[in-house]
């Protein structure tokens, strides 16, 4: 027997199997609980750094939450697959400079990474807008260049300095 609490618990309704619900209680639940917790309101651009697995998870959420999505990553290759998945707009850090591109928007409500490199993760933090925060969805190796401590944790987010306006980000 196994003892949980009903907040740990979700029913699975029957004409979906366990393959099919697998990704959303795992991946699913990680991904949706970094963008309820990143402080982006409807219509604020969020920028999901990662695409393939818990990046495909985020752009589909963060598109259906009401968002101004934005997929980011290495070729032209996943261009297509973010876009229909959701996404805005697609940015290929192989041909275009992806913090610039988000500060050409209006900066980022909020940027969630789902890849491991701490350095690649960094530099993209300037493309924040003042007050958003950068979070991380599975595992990032430390030291991260951005924050002045290190952590061991899988779940961080490191915020801009300034206050965040409530002027919406197009």
């Amino acid at each position: 027997m196994m003892t949980a609490r009903a907040t740990g618990l979700v029913s699975i309704p029957e004409e979906l199997s366990s393959a099919e619900a697998a990704p959303i209680l795992c991946a699913g639940i990680a991904t949706f609980n970094g963008l309820k917790a990143s402080g982006a309101e409807l219509g604020d651009t969020v920028a999901v750094l990662g695409i393939g697995g818990l990046g495909h998870m985020v752009v589909q959420y963060a598109r259906r939450m009401g968002f101004r999505v934005v997929a980011i990553g290495r070729g032209q290759d996943i261009a297509k697959e973010a876009l229909r998945l959701g996404a805005h707009r697609y940015i290929d850090t192989n041909t275009e400079n992806a913090p610039e591109a988000l500060t050409g928007i209006g900066g980022a409500a909020a940027i969630l990474t789902t890849i491991g490199d701490a350095q690649t993760v960094s530099a993209l933090v300037p493309g924040l807008a003042a007050g958003s925060s950068c979070s991380a969805s599975g595992l990032i190796r430390w030291p991260f260049p951005s924050v002045r401590w290190w952590q061991a944790s899988a779940a961080w987010s490191v915020r801009s300095p300034a206050p965040r306006s409530k002027t919406r980000r197009r």
